[in-house]
């Protein structure tokens, strides 16, 4: 059986790599494959995963879905990732929206700007 970790030591440590790695990469990186596996292995190792989702800034839904692939042994890059690719202002001029339709057996998602 695995020593349980301590958390005083050992989060602040996996807190400074994940900050250290939020800050030399682009916004929506992907956490490394070792960042999500230390993760993970606190939380088998005996830490709370809400203790880690809030030292690590992460949210516990992400800490959950790494941990689940770990279990389930599903490799990171075939998992579907949501990236956001609407800007964040359109210029109220400018009519937008988003239709989705199911037609003959596809599925449409019509975006206009």
């Amino acid at each position: 059986m695995k020593e349980p970790l301590d958390p005083q030591f050992s989060l602040k440590s996996l807190e400074s790599d994940f900050t250290s790695f939020r800050a030399r990469s682009q916004a929506n990186a992907r956490y490394p494959e070792h960042l999500r596996n230390a993760a993970v292995e606190a939380i088998a190792s005996g830490v709370k995963p809400s203790i880690i989702a809030r030292a690590l800034k992460i949210s516990p839904t992400l800490l959950r879905q790494w941990q689940q692939r770990t279990l389930n042994k599903i490799p990171a890059e075939s998992c579907p990732r949501i990236l956001n690719v609407v800007p964040k202002s359109i210029g109220d001029s400018v009519p937008s929206g988003i239709r989705v339709s199911y037609e003959a057996g596809r599925l449409l998602l019509e975006i206009s700007f």
